[in-house]
């Protein structure tokens, strides 16, 4: 990213999301809509 100038703001990690539908219900995934929204 520094390469490119871009500035970090935040990051979610969600791993062991191999199947469909294995995200549902993850802390994570409202974790990753609250940071998209942030972004300006």
């Amino acid at each position: 990213m520094e390469h490119l100038r871009w500035k970090n703001l935040g990051n979610v990690l969600a791993g062991r999301n191999g199947h469909v539908g294995d995200i549902e219900g993850k802390p994570e995934l409202q974790k990753a809509y609250e940071l998209g929204k942030s972004i300006e």
